[in-house]
């Protein structure tokens, strides 16, 4: 906060919950199954479909484990977008092995598995009653979780933010929705972040879960959630990612260099995560679920190619309250005190973010073709997500929303803010 800036000034209470211990550092994740011995003997390892195995992470894993003494069932081949289907194969394998600890190794999905599947596992619920009824938009308001198994989350890129939260995003099969579901008790009690894990990760990898970091920070900030706890995490989020984030991108960098941009990065990529659960995310991730659910698109992805939309159909919403121009500040945008120059550079540091790390797939790209556009919006108002109302006004219109799908399908991410923004007011026009 600037005094002197257009942003108000507002007392606004707010909590800080942040239960998961965190390892982090080159070879950490070498003591896996030292610190998973404290927690139980019998371990449930959830891991994804190919990239674990392929690796040699997991074998690292169940070593480490073994000559620790802790016993090992594994649940093997976690798609991208799991479903409910997913989560209670597995916790039929947990409850059947008798599982005591659940260890997640994998990207976001994999870790939002082993967190619902850590939930599920110990849950005494009706015979016919799956993980649905957890999920937003379906659940039950006076369902609570009353207990969990301790998860270890290892995360082998960085973007999710998983690791340290206790939602879970999860498709539900009947709707083919993704909605998410989050308890205090999912929380994983651990998680191990080591570099080297993802030192040898490709950037169309890495980029996704780096630039849907840099969205979550973004979102968190202009969510009308915010408070000065959020804003403090998604303030040095914003900084460290661009920091450490595009020292990824130079093909002249040492493997050290490497290394300490990806813990920092990675760093950055948790503190956007703990902002997001603090303030809510905006309107883009509820239109991204659906946009990935339906056409398995990359979440990261999905995002980026929507942000730029989002913020050039609903910018204005910001203008009275400094909102954009805090974030801009934030962004080190030069003149960020007017609310015009804020929003163009916001969207131009975006853009450049995204482009530097070589996530530049359009909407159209990823699959949303015209007749898609309305069972997007649909999902997305169906999905009980609270980011459709977290901005200044409230819950946008269907309308906008559609407005916002047909900007991102007319425009490129990587297109001129100049463009995007013209091609905002000439739809606007047209009525």
């Amino acid at each position: 906060m600037v005094l002197g800036s257009s942003t108000r000034l507002t007392l606004t209470g707010f909590h800080l919950s942040w239960s998961t211990r965190i390892e982090a550092g080159v070879d950490a994740a070498t003591r896996a199954g030292h610190w998973t011995s404290s927690y139980g003997t019998r371990a449930l390892v959830v891991v994804g479909d190919r990239h674990a195995r392929a690796s040699g992470l997991l074998a690292q894993l169940l070593g480490d484990l073994a000559a620790a003494g802790v016993a090992v069932e594994l649940f093997e081949g976690v798609p991208p977008n799991p479903s409910v289907a997913v989560v209670e194969a597995g916790a039929q394998l947990a409850r059947a092995w008798r599982a005591d600890v659940v260890v997640g190794l994998g990207g976001g999905s994999v870790l939002d598995v082993a967190k619902a599947i850590a939930v599920r596992a110990v849950e005494h619920a009706p015979e016919d009653a799956t993980y649905r009824r957890h999920l937003s938009g379906l659940r039950d308001a006076s369902l609570l979780v009353t207990a969990a198994l301790p998860v270890v989350a290892i995360p082998t890129l960085p973007g999710s933010g998983s690791e340290t939260s206790g939602t879970s995003v999860i498709t539900d099969d009947e709707s083919g929705r993704k909605l998410s579901a989050t308890s205090d008790l999912a929380e994983p009690r651990l998680a191990i972040i080591d570099p080297l894990l993802a030192i040898d990760a490709p950037m169309s990898l890495l980029g996704v879960g780096l630039v849907d970091a840099f969205c979550h920070a973004l979102e968190a900030g202009l969510s009308s959630r915010a408070t000065i706890a959020s804003d403090a995490l998604a303030e040095q989020a914003l900084r460290l990612l661009q920091r450490h984030a595009l020292v990824l991108t130079v093909a002249k960098s040492t493997r050290e260099q490497r290394l300490e941009a990806l813990l920092g990065a990675w760093w950055g990529s948790e503190l956007a995560g703990q902002a997001l659960t603090l303030a809510g995310s905006i309107v883009t991730h509820p239109l991204a679920h659906p946009l990935s659910g339906r056409f398995d698109a990359p979440h990261g992805a999905a995002v980026a190619a929507l942000e730029p939309a989002v913020l050039a159909v609903l910018g204005d919403r910001w203008r009275d309250g400094g909102g954009m121009s805090k974030v801009a500040n934030w962004l080190d945008v030069r003149g960020f005190s007017d609310h015009d120059t804020a929003l163009r550079g916001v969207l131009a540091k975006l853009q450049r973010f995204a482009v530097k790390l070589d996530v530049t797939r359009g909407a159209r790209e990823l699959g949303l073709v015209a007749n898609a556009v309305q069972p997007v919006v649909r999902d997305a108002r169906a999905s009980g997500s609270r980011g459709l109302a977290n901005v200044p006004g409230g819950e946008p219109s269907a309308e906008e929303l559609l407005a916002i799908l047909d900007l991102a399908r007319a425009v490129e991410p990587s297109a001129d803010v100049r463009d995007l923004l013209h091609a905002r007011r000439t739809a606007a026009a047209r009525g």
